[in-house]
């Protein structure tokens, strides 16, 4: 029974999830305990010690991460949280606004064709991979393939929509199975971080010697523990990139970060809730960088005894949500049944401009909900309706006034699922150092543009 019930975050924004829970009811009890229990610990060992870290002085990001990157080929790491780290290196077609909305970054300009299943992205020209080879649309065309293609590819799911792509010069056309005018948001960094083609002809050594066309380039790279990065020169964005170095190192125990941050080892850090009043006490800068954070309890509906509709309206009905917020976030996050957070358009009453999550809300739908799913643990099962529904979405365009109405719908179709029990949603805490200036508020992306670090 254990094996079956698997609780997680519904998006990539958090660790695989804390888990505690306690049930109501007694037959499940002792199963929900077991397999609920937060596992705790550091993420990526103790290897950013002081001396590896501690070193730099004005310009240098010093940032501990509990999300250091297992793997730096990005089509191996994939939506994951730990796209924010190789951000540091790759640079996508398109990136997210405060508002979620696709904006230039590889591409300046893109525009669909008049039915809607066929999208044109325009690259910048002079585009160079740090490596000096060409950014241009076949390497465009490469990245799509090898993202589709590549049999450790934790992205092809996300890329159903792109048949094939035509490269012509600084013109990448992507030819879509359906009309899907959510395209330029699901390619917004997440999905499609794309690298140098002649290094990823062998992906085990781009895993490790990453090469892309990022703010900056690794100069050192120790697996799993700690990387050296330099700014890019030939960054599209140079100018605006005002951080010389950075030193990027596994996150230690939670319990240290804050004394590595007020001792200077790290000048930037995403903490846990049990530690963001020790964080303020401390005088650092502390802040929730919006993000789409709802955590939830997979049942594979195929499998006994999660295959009885009675056992998983049990498992609905016994977890106490705010118990998770309590013990979890320590208050700091809200109890949720849904993979929206609060105010966002589906299913609750629409902002004028909703933030786009993970970055394509048919993405963070199929996501959960669709037969391919990677938090779909019953796949290829999907709840009736829902496929109809989420292809509305996707033909849809993001500023047709029925949107909010085609979102909210699909979102309800979807959460007819059996598979999933939403529990609650955590915020994403960052303290830094003073000496940094604020961040943009991009919607759960991190991002340096504009950023200065004063001092040591």
């Amino acid at each position: 029974m254990f094996t079956h019930l698997m609780p997680h975050s519904s998006r990539p924004d958090v660790p695989p999830a804390r888990r505690l829970a306690r049930p109501r009811l007694a037959v499940l009890a002792t199963a929900l305990v077991a397999v609920l229990t937060p596992a705790l610990g550091a993420c990526a060992g103790d290897a950013a010690s002081a001396s590896g870290a501690g070193a730099g002085g004005n310009g240098t990001l010093k940032w501990t991460s509990s999300y250091f990157p297992a793997h730096w080929d990005p089509v191996v790491s994939g939506s994951g949280a730990q796209f924010r780290e190789l951000a540091l290196v790759y640079a996508s077609l398109t990136r997210t606004d405060e508002t979620g909305k696709a904006v230039p970054d590889l591409a300046e300009s893109w525009e669909y064709n008049e039915k809607g299943d066929q999208v044109t992205f325009h690259l910048r020209p002079g585009l160079k991979f740090t490596d000096g080879a060409p950014l241009d649309a076949t390497a465009v065309k490469d990245a799509v393939e090898r993202a589709k293609k590549q049999k450790n590819s934790a992205l092809f799911g996300d890329l159903t929509s792109i048949r094939s792509v035509d490269a012509n010069g600084l013109d990448a056309v992507l030819h879509l199975t359906q009309v899907d005018y959510q395209i330029p948001q699901l390619l917004g960094q997440r999905v499609l971080q794309i690298a140098s083609p002649k290094a990823a002809a062998t992906p085990e050594k781009l895993d490790q010697n990453p090469v892309g066309a990022g703010p900056f380039t690794i100069t050192q790279l120790v697996p799993g523990t700690k990387a050296v990065l330099r700014k890019n020169p030939a960054y599209w964005d140079a100018k605006n990139i005002h951080i010389d170095n950075v030193e990027l190192t596994a996150a230690p125990d939670a319990s240290t970060v804050v004394n590595g941050l007020q001792t200077g080892v790290y000048n930037f850090a995403d903490i846990k809730p049990s530690q963001a009043d020790a964080a303020k006490k401390a005088g650092l800068d502390v802040f929730v960088q919006p993000g789409f954070n709802a955590s939830n309890i997979s049942l594979n509906i195929n499998k006994a005894p999660f295959d009885n509709d009675k056992v998983v309206d049990a498992v609905r009905h016994a977890v106490n949500r705010q118990e998770f917020v309590d013990k979890l976030t320590f208050g700091h996050g809200s109890v949720t049944n849904q993979p929206f957070p609060k105010g966002y358009i589906a299913p609750g009453s629409p902002p004028p401009h909703p933030p786009g999550p993970r970055d394509s809300a048919a993405q963070t739908l199929t996501a959960h909900f669709g037969p391919n799913g990677p938090l779909n643990l019953s796949s290829p099962y999907e709840p009736d309706g829902f496929e109809a529904a989420i292809a509305k979405v996707r033909q849809t365009p993001l500023d047709a006034p029925d949107y909010p109405k085609v979102l909210q719908a699909a979102t309800r179709a979807g959460l007819q699922s059996k598979a999933l029990v939403f529990t609650y949603s955590s915020p994403n805490l960052v303290a830094k150092s003073k000496s940094i200036s604020a961040l943009p508020k991009n919607p759960a992306h991190i991002d340096w543009t504009g950023v200065t670090i004063s001092g040591n």
